[in-house]
């Protein structure tokens, strides 16, 4: 269907194309996709992704692939600035974290390579294991198919402003899921889970809103928000550049939705990696640094 501006819950499906061909939505398929798209013509990732987003009673799902018109650049050019304002209105944002491409899906066989160990179990104080008591101990997942920052998904330059921006994301990972908020990042098996960079930004740019609006005896506190927030929006452009595009013409384009929300949040312009203030034409040097890291 074509929402033509409607407004409804909807959740957004983040995932990795990968290399293997799979449907998308084309010129010469549009009114057949606005009618209806048989789930058994489309990927493992996608079926899943519309199983979780059915469970959670929400009735749409909405997947870059099917929702942009791939072979129309004027779609393509419509949308794709639009893709950051996409995830930060879904209700939740379903991550296919651990998958390499559509085949492999959300819900992944999960086939741990450590064996369970029995060890005798010995009571505070005794000097002798309890006869017939055990405990059960298996080694943790390697830390790659744990971590949301190491996982195939976590290397696509995309993700970068869609897990920033998302409200929550459910992650799918090899190993378990992993549930992201602004708030808190918690594993479904209670093991601690690393905060992710996309976690740490819009705090200090809050931050640094509210210190441009102190009193001169804050002026110095004012200083340092602004100085960490530049700090780390330099060291988020760097991360970003590291990871992969496809298409290094979409490297503007796939940040392009986060720099504009936290120029709507700090009353700053953004222009090709460089924050700066109004019209002004002075840029301060950490602003040049993190426009120099996302240009080149």
């Amino acid at each position: 269907m074509v929402t033509n501006s409607a407004e409804a819950q909807y959740a957004a499906l983040s995932h990795c194309w990968g290399k293997e061909p799979f449907g998308t939505t084309k010129r010469n398929n549009l009114a057949e996709h606005c009618k209806r798209i048989d789930f058994d013509k489309l990927t493992k990732t996608f079926q899943e992704a519309i199983i979780v987003t059915q469970s959670l009673g929400i009735r749409y799902l909405w997947i870059d692939s099917l929702c942009i018109v791939q072979d129309d650049e004027d779609d393509w050019r419509r949308e794709s600035v639009k893709m950051g304002r996409v995830y930060k209105d879904a209700v939740i944002t379903i991550a296919a974290s651990g998958a390499r491409d559509g085949s492999e899906g959300c819900f992944m066989e999960r086939n741990s390579s450590q064996e369970t160990i029995a060890i005798p179990y010995t009571a505070q104080g005794a000097s002798t294991p309890i006869q017939g008591e055990f405990v059960y101990v298996a080694l943790f997942p390697d830390q790659e198919i744990c971590s949301i920052d190491q996982a195939p998904l976590g290397e696509r330059a995309w993700i970068t402003q869609e897990w920033m921006l998302s409200p929550r994301i459910v992650h799918f990972t090899q190993a378990r899921m992993i549930w992201v908020c602004k708030t808190v990042i918690e594993a479904e098996d209670g093991e601690p889970a690393a905060r992710s960079d996309e976690q740490w930004l819009l705090p200090r740019v809050r931050a640094y809103y509210d210190a441009k609006f102190t009193t001169k005896a804050q002026k110095t506190d004012s200083f340092e928000d602004a100085r960490q927030f530049f700090a780390d929006w330099c060291s988020l452009v760097a991360t970003y550049t590291s990871r992969k595009l496809t298409r290094d013409s979409d490297k503007p384009i796939a940040i392009q939705g986060l720099a504009t929300e936290i120029s709507d949040l700090v009353g700053d312009r953004y222009t090709a990696g460089i924050f700066h203030r109004g019209e002004s034409n002075s840029y301060q040097p950490l602003r040049c640094l993190a426009g120099n890291l996302l240009m080149y």
